[in-house]
């Protein structure tokens, strides 16, 4: 295992993870599917994909290794809402399913449950807060805690949900007409090569965002923070309720 840097430990991210940096490395708090996850990374790395290299766990804390980048942070700046941005998000969630098409890990666990049928491996949350970014593009994908088996349409959509965005429009996140966003969905499934219809993509979007609601529910007790997004994703099970595939 690689030792940490020497330096000031900074704070990435709060509860629950409390991911901390210092120097070159990077922990957060370790949980019952940390060697799955380390496992796959080991796999991504494998395939030529840009993931942050794990190193075992000291304590009750992974290590991993640092990826320099940017990764964007609310409110976006432009960058993360340019054509060759979305772009590249298609192309990388399609170079991260296709290298994991098949994959299967003996004594696998993961943080989520597995989701039929199982296709790929799912980030589950690969939004560009968890994307790192060199040179105005994302080239790579971090916090892989939520990582698990399931169908391509399922990480399809949630990305869309991100990227395109297909959000509310009241909150402020990138473009907000509605057939530009309708062009941006048709754009990303191109970039990442996909034949599924619009249609499939929104109410897919939808289940997740419902998923996504439920689990903060669930959270508010241990971190009150998170009754704050509740509002936000009533606001877009609204949306996607009444968008329909036109958007």
């Amino acid at each position: 295992m690689a030792a940490m840097d020497d330096g000031v430990e900074v704070q990435l991210g709060g509860a629950p993870s409390h991911v901390r940096r210092r120097g070159g490395v990077v922990t957060r708090a370790a949980g019952p599917w940390t060697s799955s996850v380390h496992a796959l990374l080991h796999h991504l790395q494998d395939s030529g994909l840009l993931v942050p290299e794990p190193f075992g766990v000291e304590a009750d804390r992974e290590v991993l290794r640092f990826l320099l980048g940017d990764v964007p942070s609310e409110p976006y700046g432009d960058d993360v809402w340019t054509e060759e941005s979305l772009v590249a998000a298609g192309t990388l969630l399609r170079r991260i399913h296709d290298a994991t098409a098949g994959f299967v890990l003996r004594g696998e666990r993961w943080q989520l449950p597995a989701v039929e049928p199982r296709e790929v491996m799912c980030h589950n949350d690969l939004a560009p807060y968890n994307t790192v970014f060199r040179d105005g593009l994302p080239v790579g994908a971090i916090d892989w805690d939520t990582a698990a088996p399931g169908p391509r349409l399922r990480d399809i959509a949630y990305v869309a949900y991100r990227w395109v965005p297909l959000q509310a429009p009241s909150h402020g996140n990138g473009p907000t007409d509605a057939l530009e966003r309708a062009r941006r969905l048709r754009l990303f499934l191109t970039a990442y090569g996909s034949d599924v219809t619009e249609r499939e993509v929104v109410a897919a979007a939808l289940e997740r965002v419902r998923e996504l609601r439920s689990h903060a529910t669930a959270r508010v007790e241990v971190d009150e923070s998170v009754r704050d997004h509740l509002p936000l994703y009533d606001a877009d099970v609204a949306y996607l309720e009444a968008a329909g595939p036109a958007l």
